[in-house]
């Protein structure tokens, strides 16, 4: 799980995603941003980080 934070207003969105080791696929459990910061790109951006994580461990 990732909860991401954003200068001073705590964490406004959170990623919870999971995958097994020599698998080829992730599955996401849960996705949250704060209604505040809605529409401001967070979500692409932290999407973006994930896709690119997971593809570091090898995951299609």
């Amino acid at each position: 799980m990732w909860c991401i934070e954003h200068n001073g207003a705590g964490v406004i969105e959170y990623l919870w995603y999971g995958f097994n080791s020599g698998e080829s696929s992730a599955v996401i459990y849960d996705f949250q941003v704060i209604e505040q910061f809605s529409g401001k790109g967070y979500g692409r951006k932290i999407f973006a980080k994930l896709e690119q994580t997971l593809r570091s461990e090898g995951v299609d």
